[in-house]
């Protein structure tokens, strides 16, 4: 993989804007998200093994939110096939820029589809395999069931569905007890307590985090009955759910 730029877009003091996936966003994302993220590739590394465990004769892919194109890439990789297609989809085209230049620094076999776009207007008819990692908290609320019920009406029956999230904790105890340890996390990964405290402040209203059991009541809403967590860490957690 190319080397990691560091990120270092909240060390200044300064009025702090709403966040946003530009193109600054886009050039640390990778550091961004392993240093903020808890077991950000672990995780990755557990739904692989999900992946080749549950359904390794998958044939499309979609990436909802796609970032970078990390998970994309180690699961290209991991599956070594030219038969297989995947489809990044971000309403960042800087995300989408920064996908299609890794891609060109790696030898990967599969076909490769970037797309700059809306997830509520994706077409799930054909796929096999969709990814929504740490993406439905920066949906409208009222949108999320619009978009995974369509998922659930469209994908076809075996389809694996994975959906990591940052939580919110139901008793305001653990919600503080939580947050405190999760910026400990963040300053052994070198964050200061400003860039800790200036990134909260952009992601207000911008990242809207549920509940553990708000998640999964919003998945059984939306048709999908076969649901598990394989992850979770205070308040951070990812499920793993299958069209019936």
């Amino acid at each position: 993989m190319p080397e990691l730029k560091t990120d270092k877009i909240f060390q200044v003091p300064g009025h702090v804007q709403p966040f946003e996936f530009n193109a600054d966003v886009a050039e640390v994302f990778d550091d961004m998200a392993q240093r903020s993220i808890p077991f950000y590739l672990p995780v990755q590394k557990q739904m692989l093994a999900l992946i080749e465990s549950l359904n390794p004769n998958f044939k499309k892919l979609v990436d909802l939110g796609c970032s970078t194109g990390s998970f994309i890439f180690a699961l290209a990789e991991q599956m070594n096939s030219p038969d297989k297609f995947y489809v990044g989809l971000d309403l960042s085209q800087n995300m989408i820029e920064q996908s299609q230049k890794k891609l060109t620094q790696l030898n990967l076999a599969g076909q490769f589809d970037w797309q700059c776009a809306s997830m509520l207007d994706c077409d799930f008819h054909d796929m096999d395999v969709v990814i929504l990692n740490y993406t439905l908290q920066f949906i409208d609320p009222e949108e999320r069931l619009q978009l995974l019920t369509k998922m659930q009406t469209q994908l076809k029956k075996g389809c694996l569905v994975f959906v990591s999230e940052k939580l919110k904790m139901q008793q305001p105890e653990f919600q503080k007890s939580f947050t405190e340890v999760y910026e400990q996390f963040k300053r052994g990964n070198k964050y200061s307590n400003l860039e800790i405290a200036q990134k909260r402040k952009a992601l207000e209203n911008v990242l809207v985090p549920f509940t553990e059991q708000e998640n999964l009541a919003l998945f059984e809403k939306a048709g999908f009955t076969k649901v598990d967590c394989f992850f979770r860490w205070f308040n951070f957690a990812s499920f793993v759910l299958i069209k019936e």
